[in-house]
């Protein structure tokens, strides 16, 4: 069946209404969007954990099979710390640990990829199997206060990893979950068919990203739930950065690492060994900066280890940061974050262009406060930007509409209505025909969309369906009004008065 959408042109384009038609689609892919920046494909995806993934597995079904030739059946991790069934094993004892919600992506992504659980299990935690087998690089820096002028706070990374990882860029994407369980929506970007991430921001205004330190100790396999695993379910559960600091404080991930996250006002480094966690805040304030080694002055640190090329080359990326935040203090913005990510080390930046160990493989600057990111793969894709704001769900909606007092002419005001991300306002005239009493139909005239809402909206699915209540003689009442378009007009809803009830 078609499903029809109307929308009506803003006025300096036309006052007439404007019928799309979206045509049937694959039952997979249903409350699910594929849009595109550039060549960046940006998956929007809403429902259940288990409708999640099974759009996760039809939009992007060619992206993941591609990242699963290139990555799984091409390269391998492989090096001399574990064997190729030691690393298999590991994967399946981290996947044991995924919290059910996560394991129900799998289930639907399994149905609508092409490929099954297990190999999903293998793709998801590529990143970390390369870890635990090699080294990893990635350069993180945010600002804010005096060092952005008093504009808002910016967040940035450059991702680092082996050469050979830019052969996945076609498979690069960012995927955005909106539940409807009530956690929070978050925005990862990855490799398609991972759920794991390293990168992410929620509808809270909360950036993340992590980057590898080299290892003293032994790699373990933590009790708790998977790192990139972890990291994704705080920021699902995380409203603000108190609560993602009490979830993460008492955390150890397998292996030496360094999470860097930012709200609007200020950012944070956790370093974390397998063992121990010190969160360390800006010095001077204002300006933070990570690489792939630990900063904070009281870690007992094997003299090998701080000696060692990557921890020097590391440090020598983290000094070129420091120093080039310091040259534009009081005038960072996005524009000069972009600036600075495209500075290679050769020239004073932290950007990987013909090193022989790494490559700066993806890039991403971000502003917290307006949900906005630009994404960059260098040689694949200049600056996109992204925004994230129109693709969440959960910030600012609910599934039913307060619409305040009812009169007497009985017209729905509707005050804010999102349908796939983008926000309108309209009012219902209450129309009875001769054969049923409970007609209301769109007043084109009320119809407008909205560029900007601080205002709660009602979220739609496909089939238009709005969830309402208000108060009519001195009573609320709650009831559903259903999309009943006819050939001679397409503007109709009918009160289903079945759910029409005292709330």
């Amino acid at each position: 069946m078609k499903i029809y959408f109307y929308k009506i042109s803003l006025a300096f384009l036309a006052t007439a209404l404007i019928f799309l038609t979206l045509a049937p689609r694959d039952v997979s892919a249903i409350d699910g969007k594929l849009y595109q920046a550039g060549k960046i494909p940006i998956a929007q995806l809403n429902g259940s954990f288990k409708e999640m993934g099974r759009q996760y597995g039809s939009l992007l079904k060619p992206q993941i099979n591609s990242f699963y030739q290139k990555a799984i059946v091409e390269n391998f991790p492989s090096g001399p710390k574990m064997t190729r069934q030691q690393i298999l094993d590991y994967a399946k004892t981290n996947y044991d640990k995924y919290p059910s919600r996560i394991k129900e992506l799998f289930n639907g992504m399994a149905e609508t990829s092409g490929l099954d659980s297990d190999k999903l299990m293998l793709l998801d935690q590529y990143p970390l199997l390369t870890e635990i087998v090699k080294t990893g690089g990635c350069t993180t820096i945010s600002a804010w206060g005096s060092y952005t002028g008093g504009n808002p706070l910016v967040f940035a990374k450059n991702e680092d990893w082996l050469p050979y990882f830019q052969n996945f860029n076609d498979s690069l994407v960012v995927v955005v979950y909106n539940p409807d369980d009530g956690s929070r929506s978050v925005a990862s970007v990855c490799n398609a068919g991972q759920v794991s991430t390293m990168n992410e921001m929620n509808d809270a205004g909360l950036a993340l990203a992590e980057q590898y330190v080299p290892q003293w100790g032994e790699v373990t396999n933590p009790s708790d739930m998977p790192f990139y695993v972890k990291l994704l379910s705080l920021f699902l559960d995380s409203p603000n950065f108190a609560t993602f600091d009490a979830g993460i404080r008492n955390y150890r991930p397998p292996f030496n690492s360094v999470i860097n996250v930012a709200d609007a006002n200020k950012g944070f480094s956790y370093e974390i060994t397998n063992s121990e966690s010190k969160q360390r805040a800006a010095q001077p304030d204002g300006l933070l900066v990570a690489a792939n080694h630990f900063v904070d002055s009281s870690w007992k640190i094997p003299a090998n280890i701080t000696s060692s090329g990557d921890w020097t080359e590391s440090v020598g990326r983290y000094n070129n940061l420091i120093a080039l935040g310091e040259k534009y203090k009081g005038t960072i913005n996005a524009s000069v974050l972009k600036q600075i990510l495209d500075t290679p080390k050769s020239q004073g930046g932290a950007t990987f262009v013909d090193d022989p160990g790494f490559l700066t493989i993806f890039q991403y600057v971000a502003i917290p406060s307006e949900l906005t990111l630009w994404l960059k793969a260098p040689g694949y894709q200049d600056w996109v930007e992204v925004k994230l704001g129109n693709l969440f769900k959960s910030m600012n909606t609910q599934s039913a509409l307060d619409i305040g007092h009812i009169g007497n002419d009985l017209k729905f005001n509707i005050s804010c209505a999102q349908y796939q991300g983008n926000r309108y306002q309209f009012s219902l005239a209450y129309s009875p025909a001769p054969t049923d009493s409970n007609i209301w139909i769109l007043d084109i005239a009320s119809f407008k969309q909205l560029e900007k809402s601080s205002v709660t909206c009602l979220v739609l699915g496909n089939d238009l369906k709005l969830n309402l209540y208000g108060e009519y003689g001195g009573i609320v009442y709650s009831f559903s009004m259903n999309y009943t378009p006819t050939p001679n007009d397409p503007l109709i809803w009918k009160m289903d008065v079945s759910t029409l009830k005292v709330k």
